[in-house]
């Protein structure tokens, strides 16, 4: 299959260099920073209660530095995140900036007419097509996106810039954002301020962990007591997860084993978040009737039939989190009630491979029976 590529949500990027940027930015973020790493990674920063501010990709490599004009031991990266909270950014890293030798540029904000660097771009493929590069445009960097916990699928990012003043071209077959957005969806995949709510998302329910964005044997940084706190427990009992969504009268099945195809293509229903008065998500009673009572989870997001929802673990889905166990019985089904009463049915999907990952992260070699 050819390359498929999608140009990403609108994004914009920092600079951040200089002699201690690299501690600097360690006391900042979830994942490891050091001057030795000149690969690409997934981080968040988070507030001081251990909420996250911002899903970030954090752009360093080899030839940066010179790409930036220093020499010796400073260090260099891009810092990408979502364009509407760049500045609220800037902000964030001057706070905390004190007396360490760093600068700080939005990128583009030169006013070098031969500065390409505002020209930079970020593409997302996925497909066995190979390099997206072509006549048109530079690949500065390529990185496999640790947030595609899948092993049908590889995703990539790219950092691109276009030769001269031409804006990069499709290199292959080129797909809407929309339908990079629900391939995301399929996959569970969070991003932005619309999707991690700012300073109320906690960074393990919203799988930065199961994304590599998390280093928990680093040192200190903003945020890491509840971080480190929640890993000592061992449990992590609401995940966001992607959801199919279907009216009514369709049945969702049993939901004993976690292999589930994330490709939901044989419901052509369409929904609007604003049709619902309450994202929470609650049990069906035996008339397909949302129940009183506890909330199983939270709808995020929704794209066509698919969406993002925050869910607990051992009330929506089989997982088993706790020596206690959950009330999740075979059979069970959970929806939404719109605002005209009607049931939007709601299935939580849960892949091997995803579960495998949390295992391997938080079972502590513990014995699961």
């Amino acid at each position: 299959m050819a390359s498929i590529v999608a140009r990403n949500r609108p994004q914009w990027a920092l600079t951040l260099a200089g002699p201690d940027a690299a501690k600097f930015l360690q006391g900042l973020v979830t994942n490891n920073v050091d001057k030795s790493r000149e690969t690409p990674f997934y981080a968040a920063f988070l507030d001081a209660r251990g909420r996250m501010l911002w899903d970030v990709f954090i752009w360093t490599f080899p030839g940066l530095k010179e790409q930036e004009g220093m020499t010796g031991g400073d260090w260099a990266c891009y810092i990408e995140v979502d364009a509407g909270e760049v500045q609220s950014l800037v902000k964030h890293l001057k706070r905390h900036k004190l007396r360490s030798k760093i600068a700080i540029k939005v990128i583009g904000e030169s006013s070098d007419k031969e500065d390409r660097t505002g020209a930079l771009q970020v593409w997302a493929d996925w497909g066995s097509g190979g390099s997206i590069g072509n006549d048109s445009h530079q690949i500065v960097v390529t990185m496999e996106d640790p947030r595609f916990v899948s092993d049908k699928l590889t995703m990539r990012r790219s950092l691109i810039r276009p030769f001269g003043i031409s804006s990069p071209l499709p290199p292959s077959e080129d797909v809407s954002l929309g339908e990079y957005t629900q391939l995301r969806y399929n996959y569970g995949i969070p991003e932005g301020q619309e999707e991690i709510l700012r300073e109320s998302a906690l960074p393990m329910e919203f799988n930065v962990d199961l994304s590599q964005g998390i280093d928990f044997k680093k040192g200190c940084y903003v945020g890491q007591e509840l971080t480190i706190r929640t890993k000592h427990t061992g449990v992590v009992r609401k995940r966001v997860l992607p959801v199919k969504l279907s009216n009514g009268d369709a049945r969702h099945g049993n939901l004993e084993t976690h292999s589930q195809n994330p490709t939901y293509n044989e419901n052509n229903l369409k929904l609007d978040p604003a049709q619902f008065y309450s994202a929470d998500i609650k049990l069906l009673d035996q008339d397909g009737s949302v129940k009183k009572g506890r909330a199983a989870g939270k709808l995020i997001s929704i794209c066509g039939n698919v969406g993002l929802a925050l869910c607990r673990l051992e009330m929506m889905t089989s997982m088993k989190i706790s020596a206690e166990g959950g009330s999740w019985k075979p059979g069970m089904e959970f929806g939404v009630a719109d605002r005209n009463s009607n049931v939007v049915k709601v299935k939580p999907l849960v892949r091997d491979e995803w579960v495998t990952r949390v295992r391997d992260i938080w079972d502590k070699k513990r014995t699961r029976i």
